[in-house]
C-alpha cells in the first residue's frame, strides 16, 4: 500500500513532519492526518510535494517498483534536482518549450566544438 511505502519512507530520510512541511510547504496538520492515514484520498499535489520534499519520486510509492533510490543516489546537486521538479510539474507544453531549447543548447555546443577543432 502506498502509504505504507509512504512511512518508510519518511522514517528512511530520518526527517521529522516540521522538516517535511518546511520543505514541502503542505501545512503540518495535513501531514498529521496523512501519515496517520486519516486522509482518505489526498491530493496528488500534495503527495507529490511530500515525497519530494523527502528526496524520492511518486514512483518509489508503486510496490510494483523494486527498488527505491532517492535523487542523492544519483549524486545530482540541488540545483538539478530543482530542475528535475519542475519539469516534472510543469505543463506538457513547458516540457516541449524545454526540451527544444535543451536541444538547441546542444546544437549550438556541437557547432563550437566543430569549429574550435
Amino acid at each position: 500500500m502506498w502509504l505504507d511505502r509512504l512511512i518508510a519512507i519518511k522514517k528512511k530520510s530520518g526527517k521529522t513532519l516540521n522538516d517535511i512541511s518546511a520543505a514541502s510547504g503542505v501545512p503540518l496538520g495535513t501531514l498529521n492526518k496523512l501519515f496517520a492515514g486519516q486522509t482518505e484520498d489526498p491530493k496528488l499535489g500534495t503527495v507529490r510535494a511530500v515525497v519530494h520534499a523527502l528526496g524520492y519520486t511518486l514512483d518509489d510509492l508503486d510496490d510494483t517498483v523494486q527498488s527505491t533510490r532517492k535523487f542523492s543516489d544519483y549524486n545530482f546537486t540541488k540545483d538539478e534536482i530543482d530542475l528535475i521538479l519542475a519539469y516534472r510539474c510543469a505543463s506538457p507544453d513547458d516540457k516541449t518549450i524545454v526540451q527544444a531549447a535543451l536541444r538547441k543548447y546542444s546544437q549550438i555546443e556541437q557547432e563550437k566544438t566543430v569549429s574550435a577543432g
